[in-house]
């Protein structure tokens, strides 16, 4: 019953679906603005352990001083996966996430997910993956969020200080 009751809130004060769309294209316009600004941005390289088994790296690129967009690796036995993080100011705004799974420790690549997460302020608007859309509100969505929040806090903080270990 508490989750009906959660599940009409959610819903009564969820954007109209027209405010949702023109949020999303507004996000894919800004991504699409990051990326062609990146050739005239600073590009930094640090590597990131502590994440997988096998380290990582991150590349971080700053336009006029401002991290704008993390790319992140991250390298394990049974698989490999990137993160594409695009940020204005200390905000995200959008994730883009592969995960590939190899057949066997360090074979080839068997089986690749991808998840799309369009965020506004500190909600997720839009939450796609490779299985189609999910909702994003509901515990799902919000044990998500917490984990990106924190993974993101580390990233970012690695990016300012060139810290490479776990804190």
């Amino acid at each position: 019953m508490l989750r009906i009751a959660a599940a009409l809130f959610l819903a009564a004060h969820a954007p109209p679906t027209g405010q949702t769309d023109t949020a999303i294209a507004r996000i894919r316009r800004e991504v699409a603005a990051v990326n062609a600004q990146l050739p005239r941005c600073t590009r930094d390289s640090v590597d990131v352990f502590g994440f997988s088994t096998e380290g990582g790296a991150m590349e971080i690129y700053r336009c006029g001083g401002a991290v704008r967009k993390l790319v992140t690796h991250f390298y394990g036995e049974t698989g490999q996966a990137r993160e594409e993080w695009y940020l204005s100011g200390d905000h995200p705004f959008f994730l883009f996430h592969v995960d590939e799974r190899y057949d066997h420790p360090f074979g080839r690549v068997v089986r690749r997910e991808e998840e799309r997460v369009y965020l506004r302020g500190d909600a997720m608007i839009r939450w796609l993956g490779s299985d189609g859309p999910r909702p994003p509100a509901g515990d799902d969505a919000q044990a998500r969020l917490a984990e990106l929040s924190d993974v993101l806090k580390d990233l970012l903080d690695r990016a300012r200080t060139g810290r490479t270990d776990a804190s």
